[in-house]
Order: C-alpha cells, then sequence, then structure tokens
C-alpha cells in the first residue's frame, strides 16, 4: 500500500476532524496515518512517503506561518521528493484569498514535492469551533473520491 501522511495544524478541533474524516475516506486503499504539525518528523516520518495531504486552517490575516514553515523544512530535510501533495483547509472567514495564494505558492516553489492536486479543499465552518456547515460532508466526500483517483496513478 502506499504511504499517505496527513498533516493537520488544529486549533480548535476543526482541521483535525478533517484529517480524520479524509484518513478514513482513504484508508482502505492507503497505509495512512495522521499527525499533528508538530509531532511529525521530518527525519523519520517520511520513509518511503508517497503522498503528503496538508489540513490546515485560514489564519485572521494569511497563510498558517507553522504550516508554511513545515513545508520550507520539507525542502532542507527531505532528499527524495514528495510525488503527491493535497491541500486542505477548514475556516470561518470570507476574505480568504490571501491564504490560498500564499499557501498554493509556497507548495509550488518546494522543490521536494512533485505533483500538487490542482483542487484545494476548502471546508467552511459555522465558527471557530465548528461544526462545518451545511452540505460540506457531501463536498468532502466528493474530494475524496477525486483524490483517491489521484493517489492511485
Amino acid at each position: 500500500m502506499k504511504n499517505i501522511y496527513i498533516i493537520h495544524n488544529s486549533l480548535y478541533g476543526n482541521s483535525r476532524i478533517l484529517a480524520e474524516r479524509l484518513a478514513r475516506g482513504l484508508s482502505e486503499k492507503f497505509d495512512v496515518k495522521i499527525k499533528r504539525i508538530g509531532d511529525f518528523n521530518l527525519n523519520n516520518d517520511t520513509d518511503n512517503l508517497y503522498g503528503l495531504i496538508l489540513t490546515t486552517r485560514i489564519m485572521q490575516f494569511g497563510v498558517d506561518r507553522e504550516m508554511k514553515k513545515f513545508v520550507e523544512e520539507i525542502d532542507t530535510n527531505r532528499k527524495e521528493p514528495i510525488p503527491k501533495t493535497i491541500i486542505c483547509y477548514t475556516h470561518r472567514l470570507k476574505p480568504k484569498r490571501l491564504f490560498k495564494k500564499g499557501m498554493v505558492k509556497t507548495i509550488r516553489n518546494a522543490k521536494h514535492i512533485e505533483n500538487v492536486y490542482p483542487e484545494v479543499l476548502e471546508v467552511k465552518m459555522k465558527s471557530m469551533k465548528g461544526p462545518a456547515e451545511e452540505g460540506q460532508e457531501q463536498k468532502i466526500q466528493d474530494f475524496i473520491n477525486n483524490i483517491k483517483v489521484y493517489l492511485e496513478d
């Protein structure tokens, strides 16, 4: 089975819940592990890493700095490129374009990330502490179905 890590940087639990939901949807076809960003060891946890899914949150004024630093550290600590990368985030804010632009740019500039899934999953929350707004579950399930195909190629 292909080794997939889902990394989250959850403050109120929304990104962690999204990471768990993605893992359940992918676990029948892939070896999926979930780690909080601070618990992931770039030196030890990346052996045979095929896919990386980043589930993060939108900060009030832009990109999640911890997640950005994590992506930048991939280039410093990794010898082999990561074949597949996917970006997902939770938010309750309207002005999200700065985050999307900043995180996508950071990932696309990373030398050790080969292929970034062209869609970004955006899960809108009712409040900072969740839950997800109505209709988001179907959106997540559709995204899982699509990334299964992407990860299998």
